[in-house]
């Protein structure tokens, strides 16, 4: 039988391991930020080029000057790393929007989605 005591201690290291796991997914490495970027980078070029469908894996490694299994260490395909960069728009988005200052249930007007 588990005692409160030992229910706490359960508790507080899958909190103390919550924490670190959050402290590890933040704290990315420089290399990595910059590998990430400039696949996103090379995604957006392709994208003016080309539709996602003719899209390879092989032409953004060779855009990004990164390896094939470097793009699979941080994606699963080319339409993985495509939501990726959706998501960082949609959150940079929300998080401009969140900053705004509109008052109440008012409609947003284009006039401050463009400031």
């Amino acid at each position: 039988m588990i005692t409160d005591t030992q229910h706490e201690n359960v508790g507080y290291l899958q909190y103390i391991y919550k924490l670190e796991k959050e402290m590890d997914e933040k704290k990315v490495d420089r290399r990595v930020r910059y590998t990430v970027m400039m696949l996103k980078a090379a995604m957006v070029e392709a994208l003016q080029k080309e539709q996602i469908s003719r899209i390879s894996v092989k032409s953004l490694c060779e855009m990004a000057g990164v390896n094939r299994s470097t793009f699979y260490a941080h994606f699963d395909d080319q339409y993985d790393l495509l939501h990726s960069i959706e998501s960082e728009a949609l959150d940079n988005v929300k998080s401009y929007l969140k900053r705004q200052d509109i008052g109440g249930d008012a409609p947003i007007s284009f006039e401050t989605l463009s400031r």
